[in-house]
């Protein structure tokens, strides 16, 4: 799987994760597991926030600060996802649990709770953990000093293998069912889905400014966000 930003991408699976970073001289490549920072294993999740990674191997939560000491965290399971944000992880796990883990002191990461939340992706905004999976696309309103609450879940035809939240949309891609958009301006009664764009085996989609990008059974498209959404 892939963890990218403009200037990075993270590559990471079974045999570990590795960085890859462009310069004047090329593409730069370097290890993130098996480094001293985060032992070599299989990587399930990455993910960051400015200067602190996040990356669970096997059952393990590892953070780690640029020029800090790395810490872990027992999750008691494995992860299908997890989204950083506002000092948080929240990870989606293979139990059936969203674990939502404190990391506002990286060197000290505390598990905060672990709320039903039965998701392979899980995306934070707009002050809610949206995830999809097998039940759909499910929303959730999740503060860690005030435990959970489900908003809503939209049932879908195929299950939803992930989710971007763009503007007042949740974007889904879901298998034989293609990409679909629906609307998500009021979490308790999430819209129809409408298909933007048809798809064998629809299983991924991202945002990266005004830029779609989607990931089918064959191809991949880059689409651009026009002035009506």
């Amino acid at each position: 799987a892939l963890w990218a930003t403009a200037a990075e991408v993270v590559a990471f699976g079974p045999s570990g994760a590795t960085r890859f970073t462009a310069s004047a001289t090329g593409l730069q490549q370097t290890l993130v597991t098996g480094a001293p920072a985060i032992p070599l294993g299989p990587v399930s999740a990455f993910g960051r926030e400015g200067d602190v990674e996040v990356a669970v191997v096997g059952t393990q939560l590892f953070t780690k600060r640029t020029g800090g000491v790395p810490a872990s965290l027992a999750l008691g399971a494995g992860a299908r996802s997890l989204e950083v944000g506002n000092g948080f992880a929240w990870v989606a796990g293979d139990d059936g649990l969203l674990r939502a883990i404190d990391l506002r002191d990286p060197a000290r990461p505390k598990l905060e709770g672990a709320f039903p939340f039965a998701a392979d992706a899980v995306s934070v905004s707009g002050g809610a953990v949206w995830g999809g999976g097998a039940q759909g696309l499910l929303a959730m309103r999740v503060g860690p000093a005030a435990g959970a609450a489900a908003l809503g879940v939209r049932a879908l035809s195929s299950p939803a293998a992930g989710v971007a939240i763009q503007r007042a949309n949740a974007l889904v891609p879901a298998g034989g069912a293609g990409f679909l958009r629906i609307d998500v301006g009021r979490p308790s009664a999430l819209g129809v889905p409408a298909a933007v764009r048809m798809g064998s085996a629809a299983r991924q989609v991202a945002q990266v400014g005004r830029d779609v990008v989607s990931l089918d059974g064959t191809s991949l498209s880059v689409q651009t966000e026009d002035a009506a959404g």
